[in-house]
């Protein structure tokens, strides 16, 4: 099958460090929004990407995939805690609870070619998207404070897009809290683009406006680059403020460019 990929990461309008990282390597796909502040971030998104980037994930099966995932995101939380501890790097405040220390999100895909599958798999508030056909498809759900105020029904999405805390994540690979992954398994078809995204993009564009924006670098075309479609939402995104780091990395299979 083949696999097509694609990204691109910038630090906004506002930040003048670019704490996010992303990993093109079929058949996975993972970006990482690291937390802590001034070289704590950066470090600690490149230890889960670099972890994710040593794995053989060539004819993994599903189980085994998943189990592989976990020991990364395990990994790389040991060598966090352990420059935290070594004191290696200034202990700054987070966003996770405002506790002292460093941290990351991570989510992205792996393509289990042999179950036409796609593994999906995310900590705190990265998100993995499905476009197939012309739809736009969320397959994560935020590990965040607005997200569980949402599920409770005390927000909408609208409200949880300017709520004051909507930064504050409750999942995270790092020197405090639960690191454990969520994973899922969707049926994987020929055409398929995964697109995964740190928060920089999600907060600037809801669901609706990253599908517009899709639809619109297609228009009509029957063969659209991934990179036009990975720069027109970093464009947009910094457009409407591009206040934090904005990234996205892209995969499609089947089809060839």
């Amino acid at each position: 099958m083949q696999i097509t990929v694609a990204g691109v990461t910038d630090p906004g309008r506002i930040r003048f460090r670019n704490e996010d990282r992303y990993l093109l390597h079929p058949p996975i796909l993972a970006v990482a929004d690291g937390m802590g502040g001034h070289l704590v971030g950066d470090k600690a998104a490149q230890t889960v990407i670099d972890s994710l980037a040593a794995v053989p994930w060539d004819g993994v099966e599903g189980a085994d995939a998943a189990a592989r995932l976990q020991r990364c995101v395990d990994e790389s939380r040991a060598k966090i805690v352990t420059v935290i501890k070594e004191g290696k790097i200034e202990e700054t405040a987070t966003r996770v609870g405002a506790q002292p220390g460093a941290g990351t999100t991570v989510a992205g895909a792996v393509y289990i070619e042999g179950e036409a599958k796609w593994l999906v798999f995310h900590i705190g508030d990265s998100r993995v998207y499905l476009w197939r056909e012309g739809r736009l498809r969320r397959l994560t759900r935020d590990h965040s404070l607005v997200q569980e105020l949402i599920d409770e029904g005390e927000l909408t999405e609208e409200e949880a897009r300017v709520h004051p805390r909507k930064a504050v994540i409750t999942r995270a690979v790092g020197s405090y809290g639960e690191s454990t992954l969520d994973t899922s398994y969707v049926d994987a078809r020929e055409g398929d683009t995964i697109i995964v995204c740190s928060d920089g993009l999600s907060d600037e564009l809801d669901d609706s406006d990253v599908s517009s924006v899709i639809v619109d670098v297609e228009d009509g075309e029957d063969e659209v680059s991934l990179d036009a479609v990975a720069f027109a939402l970093r464009d947009v995104a910094l457009t409407r403020g591009g206040r934090d780091n904005v990234t996205v990395a892209l995969m499609k299979i089947g089809v060839s460019e």
